[in-house]
């Protein structure tokens, strides 16, 4: 039985499609190609939704399905995937923990004002809200982007010291620094990334039909067989198809801070992680 060793776990709109790209450069790390978001600790068999769920959602259901992603990892020391959506499930630290006990846990945080601006874009993006700031405050409505409730759930399945976690600023900041850090937590050889492209950035479209012929689900169909290349000159595409939004307004902002002061201040207590600079008005929110 070939099973991961490590897992990207999150968080959602903080850099994890860029990670899994980064990572698999490494010739000591394997990660199934034909899939980033595999959500297979997500999925539960008992629920009615999600059996009647698309492959879509769920594209991995069963264990034997699960391991075939991995056959292919040979000699590889490091084996892993990114799932970022397993932060967010509150049984995936169980289910991970009783079939892999051992496994390492990576997690990107984003301020979470700044994953909120990003999230509403992203959904402007595909369609599904027109106005950003309604739909920024929309999400705010939730706990989707809280961050300590869900470390709570993790901390109490594995040990402090199988997570390594850092924050988005400094992964956009030095993205190759970031990474040589996440190889020496894989404990593989040093090994200097190619970091150049950035896969999914935010901002909305400049174009709505470009971004559909970009987010067309036959050029998801191909990932198996198509060499990297084509996935990198899609990131160019997507990435110059993109603008900034409006800057959020000060009002906007003002309320989000006062939405998540208190998580941030918990999250920082719980993960012994320096998040200071989020508690500051002057936080970035593109």
């Amino acid at each position: 039985m070939v099973l991961p060793n490590f897992a990207v776990i999150g968080a959602g709109k903080a850099g994890t499609s860029s990670l899994y790209q980064w990572l698999r450069q490494h010739p000591d790390v394997f990660m199934p190609a034909a899939i980033k978001e595999t959500r297979f600790f997500c999925y539960d068999a008992a629920d009615p939704e999600h059996v009647a769920a698309s492959d879509t959602r769920f594209p991995i259901r069963t264990l034997e399905d699960y391991e075939a992603l991995f056959a292919g990892a040979g000699d590889a020391k490091a084996i892993g995937e990114a799932t970022p959506l397993y932060l967010d499930t509150v049984d995936a630290p169980r289910r991970i923990a009783a079939l892999v006990p051992h496994m390492r846990l990576i997690a990107s945080l984003r301020d979470p004002v700044s994953r909120v601006w990003s999230h509403a874009q992203m959904d402007v993006r595909q369609g599904l809200a027109t106005d950003l700031e309604a739909e920024a405050l929309h999400l705010a409505d939730s706990d989707e982007h809280e961050y300590a409730p869900k470390f709570r759930r993790w901390l109490s399945h594995f040990p402090r010291e199988q997570l390594h976690v850092f924050r988005y600023d400094d992964l956009a900041a030095d993205p190759a620094a970031i990474v040589r850090g996440i190889f020496r937590f894989l404990d593989v050889a040093d090994f200097e990334p190619d970091v150049g492209v950035r896969h999914n950035p935010g901002g909305v479209p400049r174009s709505r039909f470009a971004q559909r012929l970009i987010e067309a689900p036959a050029l998801r169909r191909l990932r198996p067989i198509a060499p990297p290349a084509v996935f990198d000159l899609v990131a160019r595409m997507r990435a110059m198809n993109a603008k900034p939004p409006s800057p959020m307004s000060h009002a906007l902002r003002r309320r989000l801070d006062e939405r998540y002061h208190e998580d941030i201040v918990a999250t920082q207590e719980l993960l012994g992680l320096d998040l200071s600079m989020w508690l500051s008005p002057s936080a970035a929110t593109t």
